[in-house]
């Protein structure tokens, strides 16, 4: 067993954030409703780490500083048309401010900056937003439209000490992009609905990543990575079971991930850069409840997703494994009410093993996972002016590697065996 040794500057650690909101709205302006929303945050991160598991067993010391900040305004105007007002739209403009920095410390001397992990970052945002909402008998149908326009720099803080990671300071190269959304509601029943709906969705991240070490910052474009999602389900109520269940499919031509610099490889300490990469995932899921008895309830989840990424070195796509996807999923449970004050729930999840990968993509390293079962148990009693509850996970103490890091290659440790927990809940 290896003792792990504390950080000298341990006691500088931090994770703080602090978040600044506020709003106002006006029932009538421009014969619309309105609202204005104005909004501060910000997140102070100070790691101080050792990572000796990673260094033969001697102290890896690592100390970084990061500080993140966002702040934004929000203006919409939405209103109701017509005599029957069954025709809605919403407009509005976003605004909004975001700073990165991240910065390496000397061990000996937390005072001193090292080099970057991010060299200091500013996006600016300017987003515009229309939406409208339709009612027709049974249907109702919706459909919009986002823009957004990024600028961005790399900026001046540190910028002039020549350290490590440093980006040239300079304007990143604008972006624009649209977003559109479109779905429909058929009220079948009275208490039960189909449905389908189309959004784009974009995921902006790692810009201070790309900022390390840039030599012109007018090569880093902050257009977001787009991908598009597909879902059709139904939802609502057949007799006394409710059964929303839905299948989707989400698409996009880059996905925003990161990868290891490659440069710096055998070294202790690694950044991540971005790297973009086609992928796909779709899948099923699906509950339902049922009222057994007035003191029995019964339900179940279930899930099946599959899903694949694009491997330039195989020069094709690759199944994803059950650390990003979930493998196939059931879970059943009973909820129980024998007397007023005692209630018990009784759950148990079976996690079906994988069979994603080829043997050819096994010796790649590619893992599958094996089956899992487990139970849980919580009963609760209200006792005085609170709740005694009780509650069981593991139930049978089952053996099992958590799925997610078995698949990951990780170092194989078993997951949290039969666990009891005895509460007591008051008001006062």
């Amino acid at each position: 067993m290896i003792a792990v040794a504390s950080h000298p500057f341990l006691e500088q650690s931090v994770d703080r954030q602090n978040t600044l909101a506020l709003s106002i709205e006006a029932d009538r302006f421009l014969a619309h409703r309105a609202s204005a929303a104005l909004f501060h945050q910000e997140q102070e991160f100070r790691q101080r780490a050792n990572s000796q598991d990673f260094n033969g067993g001697d102290p890896d010391f690592f100390a970084d500083d990061r500080t993140n900040s966002t702040t934004g305004l929000r203006l919409t105007l939405d209103r109701s048309w017509g005599a029957g007002k069954s025709f809605d739209t919403k407009y509005g403009v976003d605004l909004q401010r975001a700073r990165l920095i991240r910065l390496l410390l000397d061990n000996d001397d937390s005072s001193v900056v090292t080099g970057f992990i991010a060299p200091e970052v500013i996006l600016d945002t300017v987003g515009v937003v229309a939406q409208a909402d339709w009612s027709l008998g049974r249907f109702r149908f919706t459909g919009g439209v986002r823009w957004e326009f990024y600028t961005g720099e790399i900026g001046t803080d540190y910028a002039d000490l020549g350290l490590p990671g440093t980006g040239t300071p300079g304007d990143f190269d604008d972006a624009y992009l649209a977003l559109y959304n479109a779905g429909v509601v058929f009220d079948l029943l009275d208490d039960f609905q189909l449905y389908a709906g189309f959004n784009q969705c974009a995921e902006l991240t790692q810009l201070g990543r790309a900022a390390r070490r840039a030599r012109d910052p007018g090569l880093i474009s902050p257009e977001p990575a787009v991908s598009d999602q597909y879902e059709i389900g139904a939802r609502g109520t057949l007799g006394a079971v409710a059964v929303p269940g839905a299948a989707f499919y989400s698409k996009s031509d880059a996905a925003s991930l990161v990868q290891p610099d490659p440069s710096c490889a055998g070294q202790s300490f690694c950044p991540l850069i971005p790297l973009r990469v086609p992928q796909k995932v779709w899948g099923v899921e699906g509950t339902f409840a049922w009222p057994a008895a007035e003191t029995l309830g019964l339900g179940g989840v279930f899930t099946w997703q599959e899903g694949e990424i694009f491997d330039e070195s195989v020069g094709d796509y690759i199944p994803f494994g059950a650390d990003t996807v979930s493998p196939t999923r059931v879970t059943l449970y009973s909820d129980w009410r024998p007397i007023d004050r005692f209630a018990l729930r009784v759950q148990a999840t079976y996690i079906f093993e994988t069979n994603f990968f080829s043997p050819a993509e096994q010796e790649l390293g590619l893992v599958e996972t094996d089956s899992v079962f487990t139970t849980d148990l919580n009963a609760s009693y209200e006792l005085g002016r609170g709740t005694l509850g009780l509650g069981i996970s593991n139930l049978f103490d089952e053996r099992y590697q958590n799925v997610t890091l078995a698949a990951g290659g990780f170092t194989p440790t078993l997951a949290e065996g039969r666990r009891l927990v005895l509460s007591y809940r008051a008001r006062f």
